[in-house]
């Protein structure tokens, strides 16, 4: 094979492997950190679940939630701000939210099987 055929072979596969490899942007600094993210995120699909099955009382479930979130915020040592600014950046990259949100299901998961370890007799 020629100089110039290898050339052309090295640049394909240059391109190809330039395409293949996707930029995936790391979160800037002042967003939480993926796991202090993931564990908060848990608790707010929690809070969210029980509100939505009506299962906090009815006296002012608005404030009940609030408080939910804010002992939420306060357990994990994070700010509210905080929070919504790293939920609003992973939103916008989907890419990267995905992997997040299989972490929460797994952590969910893993909660739900060691409440049924707590009631088995």
């Amino acid at each position: 094979m020629s100089a110039l055929r290898y050339s052309a072979i090295a640049y394909t596969v240059a391109f190809a492997f330039l395409l293949g490899c996707s930029d995936v942007p790391e979160p800037p600094s002042d967003v939480l950190p993926r796991e202090t993210f993931v564990e908060v995120l848990t608790d707010v699909q929690i809070i969210e679940a029980v509100f939505n099955q009506n299962l906090i009382r009815n006296d002012d479930p608005k404030l009940r939630i609030a408080r939910y979130y804010k002992e939420t915020f306060e357990r994990h040592g994070v700010e509210p701000e905080a929070f919504v600014r790293t939920y609003n950046w992973y939103y916008a990259h989907p890419e990267l939210m995905m992997p997040v949100y299989d972490d929460v299901m797994a952590q969910l998961a893993q909660r739900q099987g060691e409440l049924m370890q707590q009631k088995a007799p």
